[in-house]
């Protein structure tokens, strides 16, 4: 096992240039997740420590060894694709044990290496089947069987439970995440699914055109996100924005909407400024007495456009002026399409975006 570094990465093709100076350490056996948008660099970056791509600049480093120049074969890393890229004329053992047999390995050892790796899958009574009599989970626990006999230093995974039906993506998280706390490795792993960033990692780093936006645990992205590009791209239901003019202390939200906030939130803003106001959906509730808010609250009456009901909560759908609002409500209310209600949220809960450029203004308190 080894922590995995990258300094002032920089890696372009032509004139095009899609990694832009990453800064990066992994911990020895933490488990980190690239998210971000299709394009954004993501695999890019794995397949640079992998030996796949070569760094246009910067410094790659498995452990305190320097691996830019090191041939992909010498780092002792394992990868799991997408793709399970299993051999059909092989049994599952056969699959598993294949790179010990090219390191000279007796076939007694690499059945019993294949045996227990496995174990650790839950796929050991399939050890004697071929492929094609496997479900499209079963075939990616042995691809990752193949990854876990070779004992590497750092597990390198790109996207690999997008081919799965949804049901079989979110046990398969929970085998990844069992897996990684049994064996301890290092392990990197990307996806364009914030759903699987959050639910995996120790770590997130999410990136956009090139750039680590922000590095941190799923709770202080959530919770504290660096930027509004950030708090949009984690969260689901995703994260409502409302513009909102500053004027003073009070925020001037659209339909006319006043709420008077403490000025020492917003170190920085100018009068005047206009900025986003970003709340999640779950710190939107439903006011059904007629009780006058405490300061700091917003509120407004708008028609329930639409209801997605989820069983353990509902969906509303409405609009503040001109903008959509979504919220979360997961207590017992009652609510359909159609019916007009009036929604609120405490404004110490948002954050503040400067419209202008995306950066943090004010972070909300943690709900």
């Amino acid at each position: 096992m080894a922590s995995v570094t990258y300094e002032n990465v920089t890696k372009s093709f032509g004139a095009v240039e899609v990694i832009k100076g990453v800064d990066l350490n992994i911990q020895d056996g933490e488990l980190v997740v690239f998210v971000g948008p299709s394009g954004c660099g993501k695999s890019t970056l794995l397949r640079m420590i992998a030996g796949l791509e070569t760094a246009t600049s910067g410094t790659l480093k498995i452990g305190d060894r320097k691996v830019n120049d090191v041939p992909p074969k010498e780092r002792d890393i394992a990868m799991v694709f997408q793709n399970y890229a299993l051999y059909p004329h092989m049994t599952v053992a056969e699959n598993i044990s294949f790179g010990l047999k090219l390191r000279g390995m007796s076939k007694t050892e690499r059945r019993e290496a294949a045996q227990k790796a496995a174990t650790v899958l839950g796929i050991e009574n399939l050890l004697d089947r071929k492929p094609k009599e496997l479900s499209g989970g079963q075939r990616q626990r042995v691809a990752m069987g193949r990854a876990i006999v070779r004992d590497p230093a750092v597990f390198l995974m790109d996207e690999p439970l997008s081919n799965l039906d949804a049901k079989l993506r979110t046990q398969m998280r929970v085998e990844i995440r069992k897996m990684q706390h049994r064996l301890g490795t290092t392990t990197i792993y990307v996806t364009h699914d914030q759903v699987e960033a959050m639910t995996l990692a120790d770590r997130i780093a999410v990136l956009e055109g090139g750039y680590v936006r922000q590095f941190g645990t799923p709770d202080e992205l959530y919770h504290n996100p660096a930027n509004k590009f950030v708090a949009g791209f984690l969260g689901s239901p995703a994260i409502n924005f409302l513009p909102a003019n500053l004027q003073g202390a009070t925020l001037e939200l659209p339909g006319g909407e006043k709420v008077k906030l403490a000025s020492e939130r917003l170190p920085g803003a100018r009068d005047g400024e206009q900025v986003e106001v970003a709340v999640r959906p779950e710190n939107i509730h439903i006011q059904r007495d007629s009780a006058t808010l405490p300061e700091g609250w917003a509120s407004w009456q708008a028609e329930v456009s639409l209801v997605e009901a989820l069983g353990s909560e509902n969906l509303a759908y409405t609009r503040m002026g001109e903008h959509e609002v979504t919220a979360k409500i997961t207590d017992n209310t009652s609510i359909r399409e159609g019916d007009t209600c009036t929604f609120a949220f405490e404004l110490s809960r948002a954050h503040l975006f400067h419209s202008s450029d995306g950066t943090l203004l004010s972070s909300g308190a943690k709900a």
